[in-house]
């Protein structure tokens, strides 16, 4: 069960990040340069790479 809580808490705290990257990029704050390494594919179905193109579109 530990391992179990360890992992949905790096999972919780990836998400968390890639959440405040996003807000980052919306408010003027970062700059995106993506790379093709930013591209994943994952059993989620997530995508940063998506992701941020159509919050940006």
């Amino acid at each position: 069960m530990a391992i179990f809580n360890k992992i949905k808490k790096d999972y919780l705290e990836s998400t968390r990040q890639w959440d405040v990257l996003i807000t980052k990029i919306m408010q003027g704050n970062v700059v995106p340069v993506i790379g093709p390494e930013v591209l994943v594919d994952d059993e989620r179905g997530t995508n940063p790479h998506r992701i941020l193109i159509e919050d940006l579109a």
